[in-house]
């Protein structure tokens, strides 16, 4: 438990309770990558870095806060979709039908 909260308090983990089962998603541990062709319907959030300087983990730590934002906003009974996790994008049903794209 001590890992575990140590991971979450940094937002290098986020609890997951996905069909009354707890899960926990490690955005660093995520394989494989979208190719650039498949589309994605929903809200799309594009951050460019190209031309600065960020350092490593932002992206798995946004990971984070949206899982953690959907866990504490969503009812305990909401049934949503299973997230879309690859280690370059993420698709995430926010609440039913509002789906959020990294």
């Amino acid at each position: 438990q001590f890992f575990i909260d140590v991971m979450s308090t940094s937002m290098l983990l986020s609890e997951w309770n996905y069909r009354g089962d707890r899960h926990f998603l490690i955005p660093s541990a995520l394989q494989g990558a979208l190719l650039e062709d498949e589309e994605a319907s929903g809200i799309r959030c594009v951050f460019d870095f190209s031309a600065a300087f960020l350092p490593p983990g932002v992206f798995q730590r946004l990971l984070c806060l949206l899982m953690t934002y959907k866990q504490m906003h969503s009812p305990a009974d909401s049934v949503n979709s299973k997230p879309n996790l690859y280690s370059n994008f993420g698709s995430i049903e926010i609440d039913p039908g509002c789906v959020v794209h990294l």
